[in-house]
C-alpha cells in the first residue's frame, strides 16, 4: 500500500473486459488509479479473494500483459559474471522498445539483486496485438445539393 501513500489520485478508470456482443458490465473488472505524476495503479482483484496491485508509467498499457520476464534470468546470469555491458546489450537486442535509459535502469535493478519494476519488464515482452475493431457501415440518403 506505499504505493498510494503521498500520492495525488486525479481519475479512476473501471476497466471493462468484454465480448463485442455482451454489454458493457462496469460492476466487475479491474480498477485503475491515475496519479498526478501520470503513473497508475491497477488494482485486479483475483479469484483466492486477493488483490493484485500493478504499478503502471505514463502511457504503458503493458499491465495487460501477464508472464514472467523473458529476459531475467539471463541478464541476471550475465550480471553476476560480472559483464554489465553484455547484459546491457542482450537487453537492448531482445526488447528494443526500451530505451537506453530504461535498459540501464533493468540492468542497475538486477544488479543491486531487486526485481525490475513492471515499468520496465513490460518492455521485454511482446508487444500485445491490437483487438480488432468493430466497423459499421453507415448508409442514408445523399444529397447532391448540399455540396462537397
Amino acid at each position: 500500500m506505499d504505493a498510494l501513500i503521498g500520492r495525488r489520485l486525479v481519475k479512476v478508470v473501471r476497466l471493462a473486459w468484454r465480448r463485442s456482443d455482451e454489454p458493457v458490465e462496469l460492476s466487475v473488472g479491474p480498477v485503475q488509479l491515475v496519479f498526478a505524476d501520470g503513473r497508475a495503479l491497477l488494482l485486479d482483484g483475483q479469484s483466492d479473494w486477493t488483490v493484485a496491485l500493478t504499478e503502471t508509467c505514463p502511457g504503458d498499457a503493458q499491465y495487460k500483459a501477464s508472464g514472467p520476464d523473458p529476459l531475467l534470468a539471463e541478464v541476471c546470469a550475465l550480471v553476476q559474471r560480472g559483464d554489465r555491458m553484455a547484459a546491457l546489450r542482450y537487453v537492448r537486442e531482445q526488447a528494443p522498445r526500451m530505451s537506453l535509459r530504461n535498459a540501464k535502469a533493468y540492468i542497475d535493478a538486477v544488479s543491486k539483486g531487486d526485481e525490475p519494476s513492471e515499468c520496465l519488464t513490460g518492455f521485454t515482452r511482446e508487444e500485445p496485438e491490437p483487438l480488432p475493431l468493430a466497423i459499421e457501415t453507415l448508409a442514408g440518403p445523399y444529397d447532391e445539393d448540399a455540396g462537397a
